[in-house]
């Protein structure tokens, strides 16, 4: 029973926000003092509530809601999300996703992203970089990534240039 109603009030508590942002983040050396930041963004799971991500079919912007939502929840952790092994390899106490965001802003960042995702991951990895690049100003020479089998994530009124987006 307890699992049952669990589900249920997860189901009631996406009834105004979406989940969490379901997603793992991990950290690479790469060549000549860079680093990797991947960012895998997982799909509809077996949950029931999982679906009502997917059936938020409005658009805000032109953006489907639901997965937009979504990537705004992954968002907002960005200060949890710690590096520390990389933090040390740098000299500095701390780096969180945040810090290595702000960077990514510049051309010669440090850090490259890569963003992937199946399913609804993929379209939440799309509406996260449409977040990275509109409103963080993320170099998108920064940014690079794969998804797979995402369903629509844009109206047909969106008037972007899908070459300005590297997934």
């Amino acid at each position: 029973l307890a699992p049952a109603f669990t589900d249920v009030l997860r189901a009631v508590r996406q009834l105004v926000a979406t989940d969490t942002g379901k997603a793992v983040v991990m950290a690479l050396p790469a060549e000549e003092g860079r680093f990797a930041i991947a960012v895998s963004f997982m799909g509809t799971g077996r949950k029931f509530y999982d679906w009502f991500t997917n059936f938020k079919l409005s658009c805000r912007g032109g953006v489907h809601e639901g997965f937009l939502n979504t990537a705004r929840l992954f968002e907002r952790n960005a200060e949890r999300i710690e590096f520390p092994r990389v933090a040390q390899a740098l000299g500095r106490r701390t780096l969180t996703l945040s810090d290595v965001l702000s960077e990514c802003t510049q051309r010669e960042s440090r850090f490259r992203l890569f963003l992937c995702g199946h399913s609804q991951g993929g379209a939440v990895a799309q509406a996260y970089c449409h977040l990275l690049r509109d409103e963080y100003a993320l170099c998108m020479d920064n940014v690079v990534g794969y998804t797979l089998a995402a369903p629509t994530l844009v109206s047909w009124d969106f008037a972007e240039n899908p070459a300005a987006y590297p997934l």
